[in-house]
């Protein structure tokens, strides 16, 4: 699933008491403390683009709790003590007032206080905090009846899109109409070669679980994500914005591809495109190529690839793109839109802004680290992943 940043006026703003972040033009770095801000958990959120910390859940309550179909803005929990959040996610619990479930409430839902199994806690202890995700679906791991939060169903979400799938997100979000919180990823200055200018995005993780079942049936994945914007785009009426998602963690369908990255337009968010794809070895380009005979390096990899089973402790988790590499996503990204070969793609300009190919017209709206879970056959099988991040960056390189 991908869930492309709205971007419009800001929400209301919850403040913590501590910062643990910080923003300037050439990074954006997070390190286990307190959010400097942080928004209320909710399910199927209504609204995009509050600056802070996100949790959000993507999926369905079960049919048995009667809540409103396509209900919007429901109620995560927090105080989570039926699950062993632990033992699910490997990150320890500072205080129990910093983890969430969803759950239905009446009214709009006719059960009150059903719970889900899917959960995330913060840890706001600085170099042993971090923030955890566990994504469950299926049956609940102490008997077969379901949970109250589950995937979408066959008929998918209300766009008609994401069947079987569940999604947790831990989502950063910048003010970026605010120059103070404005973060360039191509804005090294003084450097002109493409190939040198570049972004990098990094992440530590740690994976307690990852599970699939039924794997002929399901996929699990913990992923990095980010979405880039070109501001200036946005006075001309285009898209302006895509988002790319990197597996740190994957298992069951789809496996023997991830080192092919896929480009596609989400119908569910108004066509915007995303880029997924998996982490190849050390110093190893990823490569896309169009099905028409074009072939072009997307980004490349510094540290760990994509991992199919846990691990102990955390791996460092390396992206880097430089703006030749960029320029490749935007032309492969504008070929997908219009359905034509590589070869024939118009200029980046007819979606991406009259300034998209200006290094210092794009700037980080979005980062944060994901799971989802498709699970076909989730009515009787399991499938789950959980995990945390103790560190997250985004920086505009060369460092000068």
């Amino acid at each position: 699933m991908i869930r492309q940043l709205i971007v419009g006026a800001a929400a209301a703003l919850f403040a913590s008491a501590a910062f643990s972040q910080t923003i300037s033009n050439g990074a954006f770095k997070y390190a286990g403390q307190t959010p400097y801000i942080f928004n209320t958990p909710k399910w199927e959120p209504s609204g995009g683009d509050a600056p802070g910390m996100h949790f959000l859940f993507w999926g369905a309550p079960d049919p048995g709790a009667g809540c409103p179909q396509f209900m919007q803005d429901g109620t995560a929990a927090p105080y989570v003590t039926w699950m062993d959040l632990v033992g699910d996610t490997g990150l320890a619990v500072s205080d129990a007032s910093l983890t969430w479930s969803p759950m239905s409430s009446a009214p709009p839902c006719v059960q009150n206080g059903w719970i889900g199994f899917t959960h995330t806690h913060l840890n706001t202890t600085g170099d042993t905090g971090g923030f955890a995700l566990y994504t469950h679906t299926g049956p609940k791991p102490t008997d077969s009846s379901g949970s109250f939060w589950q995937p979408y169903p066959s008929t998918g979400d209300r766009w008609g899109s994401n069947a079987f799938i569940q999604d947790t997100y831990g989502d950063w979000r910048l003010a970026y109409w605010d120059p103070s919180q404005t973060m360039r990823p191509f804005s090294s200055p003084g450097q002109t070669n493409w190939d040198l200018l570049r972004l990098a995005f990094f992440t530590y993780q740690h994976v307690e679980k990852l599970v699939a079942t039924d794997p002929g049936n399901q996929q699990v994945r913990q992923q990095m994500k980010m979405n880039l914007l070109n501001q200036a785009c946005l006075s001309e009426g285009k898209r302006c914005q895509l988002e790319m998602l990197f597996y740190s963690a994957f298992t069951g369908l789809g496996l023997e591809g991830i080192s092919q990255p896929f480009v596609f337009a989400d119908p569910a968010q108004g066509g915007n495109v995303a880029v997924t794809g998996g982490i190849p070895a050390a110093g190893v380009s990823e490569y896309y190529s169009d099905g028409f005979g074009t072939t072009v390096p997307f980004y490349t990899s510094w540290f760990e690839p994509t991992q199919t089973a846990p691990w102990t402790g955390t791996k460092r988790f390396q992206i880097e793109i430089s703006f030749n590499q960029f320029q490749n996503i935007l032309k492969a990204a504008t070929a997908k839109i219009d359905n034509v070969p590589m070869s024939q793609a118009a200029s980046c300009t007819k979606y991406f802004g009259s300034t998209c190919n200006d290094p210092n017209a794009w700037q980080l709206l979005q980062t944060g680290v994901s799971q989802e879970v498709f699970n076909r056959t989730y009515a009787t099988t399991r499938a789950y992943v959980g995990g945390y991040t103790s560190q997250l960056e985004v920086l505009a390189l060369p460092l000068y």
